[in-house]
């Protein structure tokens, strides 16, 4: 025991030693500058299209006129459809689609109420427009769908997920959308607008959203440029526009309280959060069984012993 204590002692020189540790040099690191953990799941709705043929982006500075309007005339998805004076056709034209104020996007808001909110002082502002570089033509019928991928920094693709068909409308809510993990190298979304063919799937549109430009836990929702496949970097020539909803958010599986995730009866894919989440939906359709089954019916008959057959009579008396 006496040889077995003496080894678990330190020598003298390793306790007086005036070597610095790393820990001592060093500052502890606050909690304060960890930079925190981006985001782990994204999620992304394609809410509806409109102006599926070539237009160009343009950003103008407009001013008020003498009656201290700008002089627009719009529809309600802020096209301009008339001008009320000469102060600012000499950069719009009709047919012009307004997108954003600034930095300040147009979604489902008129362009005067937006003006009025953040614009009601200011004597110029800074539309942001797309015009129509073709004869514009409105597509109709046909299925549609639509692709969403991750793409690392080199682009390349590290995973897919497909919506269902859609009926190619551009005056009606389109509402396909996914909540997916944002997976190890991701860098990129990229949404693709697919036409469903009897033996080819041509892409309409494509959009790349950089994840660093999405704000953390901010739903956002705004335009987007469809652009071709072979699109350059910074081509202002675009082929329609998308209405996208994007939310990059923090997510945790749930835990019960006794340590296990999910219960026994439980599958793996549904407790694996690298599983997109499936949204698909069907109608609920309540049989007779169903309602009896939740609710006990006032009008449901009373229970009662069976009655037993009265006495015919033309059977014979019973001797």
């Amino acid at each position: 025991i006496g040889v077995l204590s003496r080894s678990m002692q330190q020598p003298p020189i390793a306790q007086s030693s005036a070597v610095p540790s790393s820990s001592a040099s060093a500052p502890a690191a606050s909690s304060a500058d960890v930079a925190p953990a981006p985001p782990n799941t994204l999620f992304v709705k394609v809410e509806r299209l409109r102006r599926l043929y070539r237009s160009d982006e343009y950003v103008f500075t407009v001013r008020r006129g003498e009656d201290g309007s700008f002089g627009l005339g719009l529809s309600e998805d802020n096209e301009i459809i008339t001008f009320y004076h000469e102060a600012n056709t000499h950069v719009l034209r009709l047919g012009d689609q307004v997108r954003s104020v600034g930095d300040k996007p147009l979604v489902r808001e008129r362009l005067a109420s937006l003006l009025q909110r953040h614009h009601a002082e200011d004597e110029t502002v800074e539309l942001h427009i797309s015009r129509a570089s073709e004869e514009p033509t409105r597509k109709a019928g046909g299925d549609i769908f639509a692709a969403l991928q991750l793409h690392t920094a080199n682009g390349a693709e590290i995973d897919e997920w497909l919506s269902e068909l859609w009926v190619l409308r551009t005056d009606a809510v389109w509402g396909t959308f996914w909540t997916l993990p944002i997976v190890a190298h991701s860098h990129m979304a990229w949404l693709g607008i697919h036409e469903s063919k009897m033996f080819t799937e041509p892409l309409l549109g494509c959009v790349e959203i950089p994840l660093a430009t999405l704000q953390r836990e901010t739903l956002d929702c705004r335009w987007y440029s469809l652009r071709a496949e072979d699109a350059r970097p910074g081509q202002r020539e675009i082929v329609g526009e998308v209405l996208l909803t994007t939310r990059c958010f923090y997510s945790s599986v749930s835990v019960c309280p006794d340590g296990r995730e999910g219960s026994d009866s439980d599958s793996e894919e549904e407790l694996d959060p690298s599983v997109p989440v499936d949204h698909a939906t069907e109608p609920m359709a309540f049989t007779q069984r169903a309602w009896t089954s939740v609710l006990p019916s006032p009008l449901s008959p009373l229970s009662l012993p069976p009655l037993s057959p009265l006495p015919s009579r033309l059977s014979p008396l019973a001797s």
